[in-house]
């Protein structure tokens, strides 16, 4: 049926015509007659008040949709990418609706890699898989949209980089052998190699190629941390060298390793859920570490320290967080300190909130100090003026001077809580002070 009235004198040959169907028929007008696509007109213009009939000698039937899939599975020269592509589960998705452009390596192309790759990938689907979507882009990139230099994004998340020189057009280094197969949800280029995304780096991956971090490396492992530690991140890794190991007690290490929940507790505190650069260290900045502790930054004329550990080099990246090299080891508070007490608490949230916010928690978990704190509750705060506690919390320097009025320590001036442009702020009963807090 068409949407017009269309009379036999109204039709031409080679004329498209579009059906209700969104597709179209072709006419066809020979000696042998009138046809639309592959079916004679036998009888024509039977006209009614709503249009007009043509009779035909054959069932028309709509053209099937071709997909980037079909256009795999019916080529010879693509047999594996074939089987790859069922493997890894992906046929399904790249039957959708897309657009997709696929650049699909040959049989050749695959026979070209290593002996026994394809057996390894076909039983590694998360590796297939990340292969597989390296060479999906989502869009529809015709050999006409592609510029020399472009960086192309893939479904697997890392880009591809179209080269156009007098030698031909490359994905990365692999040439476009055909190009433009259209398919209905997408294009197919054809390539003579197959793409290999670039490999993802992490923090385990720079502790484990170093030479310098052996011994961390077989702590790592031991403490059976290698796994998250490759993950998603980001994380910060103070890393110490195997010369800061071997700086501990004769048979410090041996017995670490022979003590998993010690050993763990101390590399994680190590370790920070954040990506820390150097450019984000400032003097007295204290960093929550994986074990729950923190640690301090120190910026001296000689170096930058974490506690005690020097800083000697400083950020080696990774696409899951950064490494910095330390030349000592740090080792966690064994004790439980006033901090600890107020952090366990369900009911001290937000004044450990404080803390951590007026980067007072290595003061308050000095065991060579001895404190008394008068510890509001969670319900203590909120009974504040509306806006009181936020904006308290938004100055440091009043924070501080909050937080001091709560603390009491007969043998500590207010140095600990000295501040970089050499204020500071008086504790409770600092005999140099009158026993007032300004």
């Amino acid at each position: 049926m068409w949407q017009v009235l269309m009379l036999s004198t109204d039709l031409t040959n080679g004329q498209e015509v579009v059906t209700l169907n969104g597709e179209s028929v072709t006419v066809t007008i020979n000696a042998d007659g009138v046809f639309i696509n592959d079916a004679r007109v036998t009888v024509a213009d039977l006209v009614a008040d709503n249009g007009v009939v043509h009779v035909i000698g054959a069932v028309l039937l709509p053209p099937t949709p071709t997909t980037v899939v079909d256009i795999i599975v019916n080529s010879p020269d693509h047999t594996i990418l074939e089987t790859a592509v069922v493997a890894a589960d992906l046929a399904g998705a790249l039957s959708g609706e897309g657009p997709f452009t696929v650049f699909a390596p040959t049989d050749a192309a695959f026979s070209a890699l290593p002996a026994g790759t394809i057996e390894a990938l076909l039983n590694d689907i998360p590796t297939l898989t990340s292969i597989l979507t390296y060479h999906v882009a989502g869009v529809n990139a015709l050999s006409t949209d592609l510029t020399n230099g472009q960086e192309v994004v893939t479904l697997n998340g890392e880009s591809v980089t179209v080269t156009i020189n007098a030698d031909g057009v490359f994905i990365n280094d692999a040439r476009v052998t055909v190009a433009d197969l259209v398919a209905d949800n997408g294009v197919v280029h054809v390539i003579d190699a197959v793409l290999l995304p670039p490999a993802r780096t992490t923090v385990v991956d720079v502790i484990v190629n170093s030479p310098d971090h052996t011994i961390l490396e077989t702590a790592v492992v031991a403490a059976g941390l290698a796994g998250a530690l490759s993950g998603e991140g980001p994380f910060t890794v103070f890393a110490p060298t195997d010369a800061a190991f071997n700086a501990l007690p004769a048979g410090t290490i041996e017995a670490l390793l022979n003590d998993i929940p010690t050993l763990t507790s101390i590399l994680t505190y190590h370790v920070a859920g954040a990506n820390v650069l150097s450019t984000d260290l400032y003097d007295g900045r204290e960093i929550l570490t994986l074990n729950g502790q923190v640690v301090q930054v120190r910026i001296t004329p000689d170096g930058v320290f974490i506690n005690n550990a020097l800083v000697t080099v400083a950020d080696i990246t990774t696409d899951n967080g950064v490494v910095h090299v330390i030349d000592a080891i740090l080792l966690p508070s064994s004790g439980t300190s006033v901090f600890d007490i107020i952090a366990g608490s369900n009911v001290h949230n937000t004044l450990e909130t404080a803390i951590r916010t007026a980067e007072l928690v290595t003061a308050l978990s000095n065991q060579d100090d001895i404190f008394t704190i008068f510890a509001p509750t969670d319900a203590a705060f909120a009974a504040l003026p509306a806006g009181v506690l936020d904006a308290v919390l938004a100055n440091k320097e009043l924070l501080r001077d909050v937080l001091a009025y709560h603390a009491v320590n007969d043998e500590l001036d207010a140095s600990f809580l000295e501040f970089a442009d050499g204020g500071y702020i008086p504790m409770l009963n600092d005999k140099n002070h009158n026993n007032q807090c300004h």
